[in-house]
């Protein structure tokens, strides 16, 4: 095991059997960090632009967001959505299920609306409001977690 790991542990509060924890060796650690930079600066763009111009950089930004959970983080089932549109999210998540049969636990990372308009996670409503009203479905907040859904289809 490398030395230098870093471990997040869970909030306080949640059962010991329910917490996760992540281990992530340091080249994680910098691709995290460079592509939160990259994100950062492609918002700093958008925020800036106008019209089409914002739109295509939020593009930009849906497809590197799409990327990374396809190529880094390689998740069938966790999905981080960070810095997409909701509605891209939204189509990301059904794409994801489509693959996996419509069937199964997936957890979906949308933040808990920090930096959204304020303070309200437009991912997390959009997706509430998209699946609770989908029959053999449901979806709720992870305990102890509010920047996180879990999403079960039966």
């Amino acid at each position: 095991m490398p030395s230098a790991l870093h471990v997040k542990r869970a909030p306080r509060g949640v059962p010991k059997a329910q917490r996760d924890t992540v281990v992530k060796n340091p080249k994680f650690v910098a691709m995290e960090k460079d592509h939160m930079m990259e994100l950062s600066h492609l918002f700093a763009q958008r925020n800036e632009s106008r019209g089409e111009q914002r739109d295509k950089i939020q593009e930009v930004i849906n497809l590197k967001v799409a990327s990374w959970n396809d190529n880094v983080l390689l998740g069938e089932t966790k999905f981080d959505l960070h810095g997409m549109t909701p509605d891209a999210a939204v189509d990301f998540v059904l794409e994801k299920i489509k693959k996996k049969g419509n069937y199964g636990e997936f957890t979906l990372i949308t933040g808990r609306g920090k930096h959204s308009t304020r303070g309200i996670p437009r991912i997390k409503m959009l997706l509430v409001d998209k699946f609770t009203s989908r029959s053999r479905c449901s979806i709720i907040e992870e305990l102890g977690n509010p920047g996180r859904l879990v999403l079960n289809l039966w």
